[in-house]
């Protein structure tokens, strides 16, 4: 990997090389990722705003993280969860981070500014859409099945942002 302190042979180096060449992932100004640190809210949420297409532009505006966690806040991406940006996030809460975002409008790549600048805007697709997903979304209240995709849920109930939510496995 590009990180000192991820050795070729560590279980999440293809994962993390795959994250950086996406440009989900940078890592620290060090070198240095981390690979065994609990993930912040400021990370977790600064890796879904760059899936999102957004990251180009919220790079040049303001300071990380406080300008990542305001275009998380603006998109909806944090509703129903108290974000503390350098606390370590909880998997629950990462969860609904991520479900918040499913339905979110992405950006990406739209054209050239006078300047021949890269200019972005909305590119009309989701990440459900991006990944071929119709009519697919968590109903609080609802029993869902897991379905091959998802390679199976655990049987039981969950309370996440003050919703039911029932498993069928």
């Amino acid at each position: 990997t590009i990180f000192s302190d991820v050795a070729a042979d560590h279980w999440a180096s293809g994962y993390i090389n795959i994250a950086v060449e996406k440009g989900l992932l940078k890592g620290y100004p060090d070198g240095t990722f981390a690979p065994e640190a609990e993930v912040t809210y400021a990370e977790s949420i600064t890796i879904l705003v760059r899936l999102l297409g957004y990251g180009p532009t919220v790079e040049v505006a303001g300071t990380w993280p406080s300008n990542y966690i305001a275009k998380a806040a603006a998109l909806g991406l944090t509703k129903n969860v108290a974000v503390v940006g350098a606390a370590p996030a909880t998997r629950g809460n990462v969860a609904i981070l991520a479900d918040n975002a499913l339905e979110t409008p992405m950006w990406g790549e739209s054209g050239y500014d006078s300047q021949g600048k890269v200019t972005y805007g909305p590119t009309g697709n989701t990440v459900l859409s991006e990944l071929g997903i119709t009519g697919a979304r968590l109903v609080a209240n609802q029993t869902v099945t897991a379905t091959p995709l998802l390679g199976g849920v655990a049987p039981g109930k969950v309370v996440a942002g003050g919703k039911t939510y029932k498993f069928a496995g």
